[in-house]
């Protein structure tokens, strides 16, 4: 059974709104770098390749609005170029800010589906974990009496790591998982 959870977007609008913004906010940039890149390249070499976009807008009767003055021009593009710089920073933080707003409220929704799966985890885990303390705790007084255990041992449950560890990676799921009220910490364990 899959859980279905919304998506940070429906629990947060705003999420969605900083993103749509972000994105206009790229494309203006992108236009921004595009003149600065036609600018400085008429300062180098003397050559202006809007030239003849504003020749084609003075034809059709458009007003053209921009600094005559090619130094002026790109110095204002290139702070505005640093203000969309910044703008996307500030829009970055607040998309973070928004995100874990949003996480957290999926997370609050999805808590009782996932305690319900954890405690059935850990209730499935504790039963092979007594089993496993069974099997191995066999083996030992087995092999302590002498008896040769033959093909009867072949197959353990060595993943698990040795029952009575308390320093194991199981031990410690367990601890954390009886702290967090998932289940009971077995004695050896403990």
């Amino acid at each position: 059974m899959t859980i279905k959870y919304p998506s940070i977007s429906d629990v947060s609008p705003l999420f969605h709104e900083l993103h749509v913004r972000r994105s206009a906010l790229a494309d203006r940039r992108a236009a921004i770098e595009a003149e600065a890149r036609g600018l400085a390249s008429i300062q180098r070499t003397g050559e202006d390749p809007y030239r003849q976009q504003r020749v084609d807008a003075l034809v059709k009767g458009e007003v053209i609005a921009q600094p005559a003055n090619t130094d002026m021009r790109l110095q204002a593009v290139l702070s505005e170029l640093a203000d969309t710089i910044e703008a996307d920073r500030v829009l970055e933080r607040q998309i973070q800010d928004a995100r874990s707003k949003g996480a957290r409220a999926i997370c609050e929704t999805i808590k009782p589906d996932h305690d319900r799966i954890m405690k059935t985890l850990t209730k499935s885990l504790s039963e092979a974990h007594r089993a496993s303390v069974e099997l191995h705790d066999l083996r030992r007084s087995m092999v302590d009496d002498g008896i040769a255990t033959g093909p009867l041992f072949n197959v353990m449950p060595d993943f698990l790591g040795y029952p009575r560890d308390k320093t194991s990676d199981c031990a410690e799921f367990f601890r954390d998982a009886a702290k967090s009220g998932y289940c009971s910490l077995a004695k050896e364990l403990a």
